[in-house]
């Protein structure tokens, strides 16, 4: 009894002694994590600091030399770069606030330091939920910074998912830590950040600051980014004489990207890339006033009642008075909203790095706000799906009549991460075939700069991938949102294979013009693979070129071949297409691909000589929900119109607009002078202002 009491002190002995032992090990590691946060947490002070005087100094500098046009450019640089570190800093705080409430059970309110600072496993189940948002935002900061502040010649950091590619972000920074050392890291990155944000802020007061030369941030992004933003290269439709070519075959296109994003560059004062204009999208961005689809006779006397009107006009050419225009209008039958079959939309939202500015990620959601707040069959449902460095489902299928919750997801979507564009868009498909509404409006809209840089091996693969998908019943709608790094070529392939449309936003104004009030015509189809084939006359045209549709032209074979795909046409939308005629009795000399023949003489048919047509037009296309094309037909007599419409005189002024910025040779020396004054007869009813928009924009051609 007696040695097992001696036993049983010696071990309390043992044990107490280890636990002073242990006891000053973690008093000692909690006095060294404490001496480290303190430092760390003065030179946060410090770095602040530095950032608040370099702000004030700039501000200073540029009052001092009279608040230069350049000086005030820093200035809102420099605010938007302190906005964007705050918001960064403010977050990283309430992270440590939350670990210290929840893992450290408080502040010691002597030491103002946590109570149980050597937490481990607490503090490690709670950074593993916040270290990819975390992660997300560091990213974004990084992304934003190299780009936004590249002209400066800062420090380059690498994307944190870069630096670590083998280790999650978690992994490299938190896994095994205790609070304090969680803490410790979290204040580095604070302090890093307010450093780099104070040497960017000194290098912006650098300078000249009395210059009034506009800061060109954008011309350095430009040599620091060759590749930039991407067009498919277009190669102007030529002349073709009728004797060897009587057929001419294209497909409508009623996307108008190209306008609005010429605007950008004509506004922005910046140089238009030439294959940035598609003429036809300039044409069609505008409303035209055709009549409504009335009932027609078929060739047997029957009447037919089509989906949409044909409307044709004849006279001179303006930029070529020796030749003629022919003017086809195609309208949509109206519908209104509230009668519209239900919806089932999946918005595939672009959340990686290069979406992060004002023009991008933010536009993006007060534009599908816009679309929301027009949605009001609560039959309609919504769906969200982001991708960035990985694809995943924000919202399920939910109706529009749980608005706040739609909202909420949408606003919780953050930019960060590379682009894996083809895993979303298969997500975004199998969504919104589980969601599948037979005879509704099923589509996926896709909202993006366009900049795919991962996920499928190819753009072919991922054509295909839209292609197959088209046949399922969904289309598809591209949104294409910023400056850059805009994949103009990428959008426009996907939006002609997936039977779609694509739209340019440039701003609040135009995600209102697509998105609300003409919100029927962007999401509901009257008719799909809508083609048209002219058979011109060769005893009235001599020759004729399609002015437009360069990317849109088809074999003659496939006019009937209804496997071969075409444009859509949605509720109320209007296609204009011209096109620029020689007549036969033209008096100017030959065009230079005109060769006379020495053994064969092209025979004109007795019957085209004796009829005074000019053109026949036909016309095939398929109801939404069927897959057998119906055909319409239509003469147009060769009878030129004196007085021209208000609708011929402004889509040939449009046309010209569009064939001057890309320094077409078919339209001469015709000046933006011209364009401007052959605008302004042509304004008529301009209600919504997008006419006298247009000519302002002819204006600042003038200018320049």
């Amino acid at each position: 009894m007696n040695t097992f009491k001696k036993y049983s002190q010696t071990l309390l002995f043992c044990g107490l002694l280890l636990g002073i032992a242990a006891c000053q090990s973690s008093k000692t590691k909690i006095r060294r994590q404490y001496h480290i946060l303190h430092t760390l947490e003065f030179d946060l002070y410090q770095a602040k600091k530095s950032s608040d005087q370099a702000l004030e100094a700039l501000k200073r500098d540029v009052k001092k030399n009279g608040n230069s046009r350049e000086g005030l450019e820093r200035i809102k640089r420099a605010e938007l770069l302190t906005k964007k570190t705050t918001r960064l800093v403010n977050y990283i705080n309430k992270t440590k606030q939350h670990l210290v409430n929840n893992a450290g059970q408080g502040l010691d309110p002597k030491t103002h330091y946590p109570k149980d600072p050597l937490n481990t496993h607490t503090t490690q189940r709670l950074m593993r939920q916040k270290a990819d948002t975390l992660a997300s935002k560091l990213d974004t900061q990084v992304v934003w910074l190299s780009k936004e502040f590249i002209d400066l010649d800062l420090p380059k950091f690498e994307p944190l998912t870069k630096v670590y590619q083998k280790l999650s972000f978690y992994q490299a920074f938190f896994a095994h830590d205790h609070l304090g050392e969680v803490l410790v890291t979290l204040t580095t990155f604070q302090a890093t950040v307010l450093r780099y944000q104070s040497e960017a802020l000194k290098k912006l007061g650098a300078g000249d600051l009395s210059s009034d030369l506009k800061f060109d941030r954008k011309a350095a992004f430009r040599n620091a980014f060759p590749e930039g933003e991407r067009y498919a290269t277009i190669y102007e439709n030529q002349f073709y004489q009728v004797g060897q070519n009587p057929l001419s075959t294209f497909s409508i296109d009623v996307d108008n990207a190209s306008y609005s994003n010429v605007r950008r560059f004509v506004n922005d004062g910046q140089p238009l890339p030439k294959n940035a204009v598609r003429v036809e999208e300039m044409i069609n961005y505008f409303e035209y006033d055709y009549p409504q689809p009335t009932p027609t006779k078929d060739k047997e006397g029957k009447l037919q009642t089509h989906p949409f009107s044909v409307n044709t006009e004849y006279g001179t050419c303006p930029w070529n008075p020796h030749h003629k225009l022919l003017q086809i209008g195609l309208q949509g039958e109206n519908l209104q909203t509230k009668n519209a079959s239900p919806a089932n939309l999946v918005f595939l939202v672009d959340a990686s790095g290069s979406m992060d500015s004002e023009d991008k990620l933010p536009l993006l959601k007060r534009s599908f706000k816009v679309l929301l707040k027009q949605l009001t069959d609560s039959r309609t449902k919504i769906a969200i799906v982001a991708y960035a460095g990985a694809s995943g489902l924000v919202l399920p299928a939910t109706s529009v009549s749980h608005r706040e919750k739609i909202l909420t997801a949408l606003e919780n979507i953050e930019s960060g991460g590379s682009t894996a564009g083809g895993e979303g868009i298969e997500l975004a498909y199998k969504i919104a075939q589980q969601a599948f509404i037979a005879g509704g409006n099923n589509r996926v809209i896709l909202a993006t700069d366009g900049d795919f840089n991962v996920g499928l091996s190819s753009d072919e693969e991922l054509m295909q991938l839209i292609s197959n998908k088209r046949k399922s019943g969904v289309y598809l709608t591209c949104l294409g949102f910023g400056t850059g790094n805009l994949n103009d070529s990428m959008m426009e392939k996907l939006t002609n294979a997936g039977n779609g449309n694509y739209y340019y936003i440039d701003g609040i104004n135009e995600a209102k013009k697509v998105l609300a009030k003409n919100l029927t015509g962007t999401l509901y189809a009257i008719a799909k693979d809508v083609k048209i084939q002219l058979e011109f006359n060769p005893a009235r045209v001599k020759s004729y070129r399609l002015v437009g549709y360069e990317n849109r032209v088809l074999k003659h074979r496939d006019f009937k071949n209804d496997q071969v795909d075409a444009g859509e046409l949605g509720v109320g939308h209007t296609v204009t297409a011209l096109y620029e005629i020689v007549p036969v009795n033209r008096t100017q000399p030959m065009l230079a691909d005109e060769i006379p023949l020495k053994y064969q003489t092209t025979q004109i048919d007795s019957a085209a000589l004796a009829n005074n047509e000019l053109v026949t037009i036909k016309l095939r296309y398929k109801r939404p929900k069927e897959n057998k094309s119906r055909l319409i037909e239509k003469v147009v007599k060769n009878k030129l119109v004196t007085q021209t419409s208000n609708n011929f005189k402004f889509a040939t002024t449009v046309a010209a607009f569009g064939m001057r910025l890309r320094n077409s040779p078919y339209v001469g020396n015709t000046s933006y002078q011209q364009i401007y004054s052959w605008g302004q007869y042509a304004k008529s009813v301009d209600s919504n202002g997008y006419r006298r928009e247009f000519l302002e924009l002819v204006k600042k051609m003038i200018a320049n």
